[in-house]
């Protein structure tokens, strides 16, 4: 590994930590807020989003064409 691509693992590992010491806080904000809205699962921002147990669940949601109308009573 040259000192340049040595150079760009070391600030890309950095930045991930950083981001990694968050990921706790946003999970516990996504599981209050379904909490607050009684969703037991959430379709967001083409995210399927659950809670299962003691784990935050999300996936992809698959996709819907645009000119699908939504049946009654699903969200």
């Amino acid at each position: 590994m040259n000192t340049h691509a040595l150079s760009r693992a070391v600030r890309s590992l950095y930045f991930r930590r950083q981001l990694a010491k968050s990921t706790p806080t946003l999970e516990a904000a996504i599981r209050e807020e379904l909490a607050s809205r009684r969703l037991p699962t959430a379709l967001i921002a083409g995210f399927l989003v659950r809670v299962d147990g003691s784990e935050l669940v999300i996936e992809r949601a698959p996709p819907v064409h645009s000119g699908q109308l939504r049946l009654p009573g699903v969200r």
